[in-house]
């Protein structure tokens, strides 16, 4: 069984997402990095634009549904500082761990595929039509390419160019996060509108996919007792993430919590 986590921060609507047992997703508007799922680029590429455009694309009505697009991000790194300082609000919130393959059920509609971000020093050309593009990256190392006009030719294939696209941030910048994302929607047809809201929809895990509660070492302690008490009536266990100088390494430990 193969893991996956996700960092939160200690607010009120993040404890509401334990407690209730849900992924929050966020609309592209909401995202805190404005060049993350941003349309310029196809934009910045006229010829692409015009060969989209010619296989029957209306790009404004494109750009307004990826506007309803939204993605749950994850990450492989448990012991990450960085996490730990940003996204868990300096070791006072708390990390969750799933089951990488068992995160959403298929039958709300969601698609159950994690998309590993594409991390780039610039945006491919793809005015290039045979410019090959890494769609897919294997745990194992290998990985799938296809060209541009491979993909937008073919119909089945068509999502996956548009998916790639939405994947892409700044290497420089960002990759040390060795982000992953589930993706809501598609350029077809828009699902679970009843959960959605001005800024994402709320969309249940599946059931038994949360595995454990790895809590910050700052965290409050009202709030310990909160997390603690929601481990022991679900039977998940816990651990405490602090900060470890063993061997002069600046590392974290995780420890296990016996309650």
């Amino acid at each position: 069984m193969s893991t996956i986590y996700k960092y939160y921060a200690p607010t009120e609507y993040n404890l509401d997402a334990l407690i209730n047992e849900y992924f929050w997703f966020s609309k592209r508007a909401y995202l805190n990095d404005p060049f993350d799922m941003n349309l310029q680029i196809l934009n910045i590429f006229p010829k692409f634009k015009e060969l989209l455009e010619s296989h029957g694309y209306d790009l404004d009505k494109y750009n307004k549904i990826v506007g309803d697009f939204a993605i749950c991000c994850f990450t492989k790194d448990l012991d990450n500082q960085h996490f730990w300082s940003l996204y868990a609000g300096n070791f006072q919130g708390w990390c969750l761990e799933f089951e990488k393959d068992n995160l959403v059920d298929p039958r709300d509609g969601v698609p159950n595929k994690l998309h590993d971000v594409i991390y780039l020093n610039e945006v491919p050309n793809l005015d290039n039509k045979y410019q090959h593009l890494e769609i897919e990256k294997n745990e194992d190392g290998s990985s799938r390419s296809e060209t541009i006009a491979g993909l937008l030719y073919n119909e089945k294939k068509q999502e996956e160019l548009f998916t790639y696209l939405l994947r892409i941030k700044d290497r420089d910048i960002w990759s040390a996060e060795e982000e992953c994302r589930l993706i809501l929607g598609n350029i077809y047809l828009m699902s679970h509108k009843q959960h959605s809201n001005a800024n994402g929809y709320r969309i249940p895990w599946k059931e038994n996919a949360l595995k454990r509660i790895i809590v910050g070492c700052r965290m409050p302690e009202y709030l310990r007792k909160i997390i603690l008490m929601f481990a022991k009536e679900n039977n998940i266990p816990l651990s405490v993430a602090k900060p470890d100088l063993q061997d002069r390494q600046f590392t974290i430990k995780i420890e296990p919590i016996v309650y």
